[in-house]
């Protein structure tokens, strides 16, 4: 009589590839909470510190920029609420450097409150064309119990990617207000 041989055999455990989790500014856009990686975001300032700049527009067809100043420095800026498509945000303003065709173009983006600044991954990739306004901007959902500190809110945030927010028309927009004030200061 032979004597049984047992083999054990351990299951097979899948590992998968950590999640990017990237440095995201959470912003309250309404009922909404948008996470937005804090690589596209040169700072964070309260509207007290954003001056108009006196008899500075823009713009083109398909974008009105307006000229602010935060310090010394111009900006071109938009309202998050409005290339959305909801009620304009009034809260906090993001300061940005936005590449274009070889340069940086200062750009200042009216936003809702901030919430909180952590880490997060995107979460469900979104498909395309799920919003009418900038649907290539809002590219993911993520679940807000991933958010520290955070008891109400809603389940779902979305991730906005800065690199899609505008298109190129707009940015040329932005690119030409911004020299025209160049010349006028």
């Amino acid at each position: 009589m032979s004597a049984a041989r047992l083999t054990l055999v351990s299951p097979r455990v899948e590992r998968r590839a950590p999640e990017h989790r990237e440095l995201c500014v959470v912003l309250a856009c309404h009922e909404i909470l948008l996470a937005m990686p804090v690589r596209a975001i040169e700072r964070l300032v309260l509207p007290d510190e954003v001056k108009p700049v006196a008899g500075a527009g823009g713009g083109g067809e398909t974008k009105s920029w307006q000229i602010v100043a935060i310090g010394e420095q111009r900006y071109a800026a938009c309202n998050l609420g409005t290339l959305l498509g909801v009620a304009p945000f009034n809260a906090a303003w993001a300061l940005m450097r936005v590449k274009h065709k070889g340069n940086d173009l200062h750009l200042a983006l009216h936003t809702g409150a901030c919430q909180i600044v952590q880490p997060l991954s995107q979460g469900v990739t979104l498909p395309g064309g799920i919003f009418r306004a900038r649907s290539g901007a809002i590219s993911a959902a993520f679940p807000t119990s991933l958010l520290k500190g955070r008891e109400q809110s809603p389940d779902v945030g979305l991730w906005l990617d800065p690199e899609r927010l505008w298109h190129s028309v707009e940015l040329d927009a932005a690119a030409v207000a911004l020299e025209e004030h160049g010349r006028k200061g």
